[in-house]
């Protein structure tokens, strides 16, 4: 087996500045824009670029996408509308579905958080940052697994980096 590589990213912070606008439509706001262009920044400093993009079906994920692009280089993007309101099963399905080396997940929480909390070995790097900061919006989890996407479950996976738009305005 080759080492796989999941990526999960938080959406960036949106607007709530509209009333009556549904949940699902809410577009970035001011500071969701600036977190993607440092995200999308560091990821093509890092050499991040995933085979694939799995993302949910909201403006906000669509956009983060859209916005962190430059970074993604060939990647097949697919918006799957399970994963706007998708529980970590759900999250899992679409991961065990891929048959790329590589996959970015563009989700919500509570469910980024709860996965990389699920999949992560106790003692990964950046764990106990998880623990204290939480999973704030565009935040980037890295995970590193050696397997097939199949047998990825809780404590399989070391988280090997966790960045926030935070860590990236000091850098």
């Amino acid at each position: 087996m080759t080492m796989k590589t999941l990526f999960i990213l938080r959406h960036a912070k949106s607007s709530w500045a509209q009333p009556g606008v549904a949940d699902i439509e809410r577009p970035l706001n001011g500071r969701g824009r600036k977190q993607c262009e440092m995200l999308q920044s560091w990821m093509q400093q890092q050499g991040i670029a995933p085979a694939r993009v799995v993302a949910s079906i909201s403006a906000r994920t669509r956009e983060t996408v859209a916005r962190i692009a430059p970074a993604l280089g060939e990647a097949s993007i697919d918006y799957v509308e399970a994963i706007y309101a998708g529980s970590v099963d759900t999250y899992l399905s679409e991961i065990w579905a891929t048959k790329v080396e590589s996959l970015l997940l563009v989700g919500h929480n509570p469910t980024c958080d709860e996965l990389v909390r699920y999949l992560a070995t106790p003692g990964s790097l950046e764990a106990t940052t998880l623990a204290v900061q939480g999973y704030p919006t565009s935040a980037l989890s890295i995970l590193k697994f050696d397997g097939a996407w199949s047998a990825l479950g809780r404590s399989s996976a070391e988280l090997t980096n966790f960045v926030t738009a935070k860590s990236l305005e000091t850098t």
